[in-house]
Parts: C-alpha cells; sequence; structure tokens
C-alpha cells in the first residue's frame, strides 16, 4: 500500500455545495432580520393624538418593547429589542413617563428612553397648583411660566403629579397633554367605583384636592374624607383654610377675619358645599381617599403645632383641642 497517497474526498463537491447552502440560508436569514428592522426602522406605525409609556424602575428590555408594543408606537418587539442589544442600550433604559405626538422609528425611541442628553427628569409635587407647577417649570429652565399658565387654563386638578422624563425642548402645550394622560391612565381603575356612588369625577377630583392640602399623611386622609363629606351630607360648610389659601396665597395662620369674609365660591367659610373647582392637583392616595372615605363619629379636625391631627365631634370640643393644640 502505498502512504503517500493523498486522502482526497470521495466526494470533492460536497464540502464545497455545503458551503453555498450555509451561505446562502445565511442571506436568506440576514434578509429577512434586516427586512423586520428595516420595517420598524424606515415605516413605524402612525397614529393620532398622545401616546405616553411609562417605563418602571427595574423592568425589563422585553417588557418596554411589550409596552411600546401595546402603545401603537413599534411594530413587533422583534426588531425594538435586536436594536436596542446591538446598540449595546439595553441596560441603559431610563426609568419616566415618556410622550409621543407622533410616529418616531425604533432609533429614535431607543435614543429617546436611553439618553440623557436631550433629556431631562422632572418631578411634579402631589397638591401643587397650576400656577406652582408653572413657577417650578420655568425655575427648571422647561417653559416659561407664562407660557405653562395659558396651556393650562382649566386644567387644574387634572394634572397628574408624578415623576416624568421629557425632552429639553419640550412645549407647555405637550406638558399639559402628558399630565392629563398620565391622569386619565391613573384614575381609569376608579371610574367604576364612581360611577357606582353616583358621584362625578369632578366632585371626587375637588375633594382630593382639600385632602390633600388638609391632611398630613396617609394615616388621617381617609377619616378627613369622611368628616369632610359628612359636613356636605349634613349642610354644614366646610370650613376648608386650605380655599381661602388658594385664594390668598396665604398659608392657615395667616388668614384674617376680611379672608374668611371674601365673597369667592371658593370660600369654604362663607359658601356651603364644595369650592368652585380643585384647589390644586392631588395624588392617587387622596383620589382614594376622596373615593373610599373612613366613617368616623367626628365633625371637626384641626392639625395641632405637631404637625398632628385631632379630631372632635362637637364644636365645644373643637373649641378645646384649638386652645391645647394649636400654641
Amino acid at each position: 500500500m502505498n502512504e503517500n497517497i493523498p486522502d482526497l474526498p470521495l466526494f470533492p463537491w460536497w464540502k464545497k455545495t455545503n458551503s453555498h447552502i450555509a451561505l446562502g440560508f445565511f442571506l436568506i436569514v440576514f434578509s429577512v432580520i434586516w427586512y423586520a428592522i428595516d420595517l420598524g426602522i424606515a415605516f413605524p406605525p402612525s397614529f393620532e393624538g398622545i401616546k405616553v409609556v411609562t417605563i418602571r424602575q427595574g423592568e425589563s428590555a422585553h417588557e418596554v418593547a411589550t409596552a411600546f408594543l401595546r402603545e401603537g408606537l413599534i411594530r413587533q418587539r422583534f426588531d425594538f429589542l435586536l436594536y436596542l442589544k446591538l446598540a449595546g442600550k439595553d441596560k441603559k433604559i431610563k426609568p419616566g413617563n415618556y410622550s409621543f405626538r407622533e410616529s418616531i422609528s425604533v432609533l429614535d425611541i431607543v435614543e429617546h428612553i436611553t439618553s440623557g442628553a436631550a433629556e431631562r427628569t422632572i418631578r411634579i409635587q402631589e397638591g401643587w397648583t397650576n400656577f406652582a407647577i408653572a413657577v417650578y417649570l420655568e425655575r427648571e429652565g422647561v417653559v416659561l411660566k407664562e407660557d405653562f399658565i395659558k396651556a393650562a387654563s382649566g386644567t387644574e386638578g387634572y394634572l397628574f403629579p408624578d415623576t416624568y422624563r421629557i425632552f429639553q425642548n419640550t412645549s407647555a402645550e405637550t406638558l399639559i397633554d402628558l399630565f392629563e394622560k398620565t391622569f386619565n391612565q391613573k384614575i381609569e381603575p376608579l371610574r367604576a367605583d364612581i360611577e357606582r356612588q353616583n358621584r362625578s369625577l369632578h366632585e371626587i377630583v375637588i375633594m382630593a384636592s382639600l385632602i390633600e392640602k388638609e391632611s398630613s399623611g396617609e394615616e388621617d386622609r381617609a377619616i378627613i374624607s369622611g368628616i369632610l363629606w359628612k359636613r356636605l351630607g349634613t349642610k354644614i360648610p366646610l370650613q376648608v383654610d386650605a380655599t381661602l389659601s388658594y385664594l390668598t396665597g396665604k398659608a392657615s395662620n395667616e388668614l384674617t377675619e376680611a379672608d374668611l369674609a371674601i365673597d369667592s365660591k371658593y370660600n369654604t367659610y362663607k359658601y356651603a358645599g364644595l369650592p368652585h373647582g380643585p384647589i390644586g392637583n392631588p395624588g392617587l392616595s387622596s383620589m382614594r381617599a376622596a373615593l373610599y372615605p373612613q366613617s368616623s363619629p367626628y365633625l371637626f379636625y384641626l392639625h395641632g403645632s405637631d404637625g398632628k391631627a385631632y379630631y372632635a365631634q362637637t364644636f365645644d370640643e373643637h373649641v378645646a383641642n384649638k386652645i391645647k393644640y394649636l400654641k
């Protein structure tokens, strides 16, 4: 046997054919992947109005993709997740509320939710009035106070307090849309119970705005809610200092007898019933407290110098509490 004979394959064309098949398969797969990406990038789905996507701390890229798909902002999760991975940004997604007024590509969406350069975080506090929000936004260099106040006309109580991620050049109108859309999303689970109680959403928002200003924490929201609803039911004026503070800009301890006599539908000392409108933008806790008040024997309450709430069943007890706790 000649050991110098080379070991030639019986079918020399097989390896060549295999390589052609593998190459063809790779090209087909690559074309499908590229088409899927290109479809999402070049032809984002269209929509009307404003879309808001909330990304919570710790959510995975897959959860984020699902949220964007649910809102109709992307065509499919695949191209979104693939681009995130290829761009090395799947771990750089920033939590917040993101608003979209028009269709944008997957590339732009990814840039929007991962880039810190073109975005910023704003935090709207529970109970802030529209004016307070305007002052804050101007101080933070977001929009001019006057522009926001003009755009926010008629929205007091309906601009949801939360943490938002926005573009640096976001307009006042876009902010209003974002805050209102977030309010509607947050309140949606409560709408059925509001209807069952034969109350209007506006009544609940007004009451929640009072509770937001009058309560000192979670523990007294529901009790104060029960007291205020009881006073309404018995035609007793609410006598809520916060409504006068809303009118005058004064703190509760700065109010005078003249302030108590102001002729305004917001003056709950002069007029029985709910004030004319909300006196701030309440958070979800106060909305729930307004909807689910806690029954108690009390008709009066005050917050002492120590910040705690003190309750009374009669006016005499209430006066005694004032002497004892308002030092």
